[in-house]
């Protein structure tokens, strides 16, 4: 199958067989969405994840293709009739990150890059420079010292643990192995440090009435 939107291709093939699980192998993961998801997560004890796109939520989740054969009988056996989708593509064909590991193209594209899967699936490096807070209503609250003196003491460590997260997180990315998830996870773990430390400085910034650098 052609791999142009993962999710496109799901919702065109659900239309054609509505009462089949459809699954869809992009490198060694096999994925489902929407109902398909609530219903497989729940038969083999999996992870749902949300995710919108054009203003409209679904679920997704997926497994190692190298459990098919284990998970297909636990589904099959529930009386749901499954559909499979194997990916015809070469990845020589596909383009390469900054440290030239294979991009495979929309699959990666259900997970933000906070999520193990993003790399696991082998989304992109995103370089520091262009990470940006995806949402900062979580630090509306914080209590910005009046002092200006303790202000900027405060703007100033996180600036400080800023650069060392973003330090940490290209050793990371250099040695990332889309294979280990332990390595998928700790490279998500530096991405969501590095948004914690951008959001708060910004939102230090905007209760401050001022602008500042948030990167040094």
């Amino acid at each position: 199958m052609k791999n142009n939107s993962l999710f496109n291709q799901y919702e065109k093939l659900k239309a054609k067989y509505p009462d089949v699980i459809i699954l869809i192998r992009i490198t060694d993961f096999y994925h489902t969405f929407c109902k398909d998801a609530q219903i497989v997560s729940s038969l083999l004890k999996l992870e749902l994840v949300n995710r919108t796109a054009e203003s409209n939520t679904y679920g997704v989740t997926g497994f190692p293709a190298s459990k098919l054969d284990k998970y297909l009988k636990t589904i099959v056996k529930s009386g749901n009739k499954v559909g499979i989708c194997d990916q015809l593509h070469d990845p020589k064909h596909y383009p390469k990150d900054l440290y030239g590991r294979t991009i495979y193209p929309d699959a990666f594209n259900s997970y933000s890059p906070g999520h193990p899967w993003y790399y696991h699936l082998r989304g992109p490096i995103i370089m520091p420079q262009h990470i940006q807070p995806e949402n900062i209503d979580n630090f509306l609250d914080v209590d910005v010292p009046k002092d200006l003196i303790k202000l900027e003491r405060l703007q100033s460590k996180h600036r400080a643990d800023l650069n060392k997260d973003i330090k940490r997180y290209l050793e990371v990315a250099e040695s990332l192995d889309p294979d280990d998830i332990n390595s998928c996870t700790s490279m998500s773990l530096k991405y969501n440090h590095i948004i914690y430390h951008l959001s708060y400085l910004k939102i230090l910034s905007l209760k401050a009435g001022e602008q500042t650098t948030l990167f040094a």
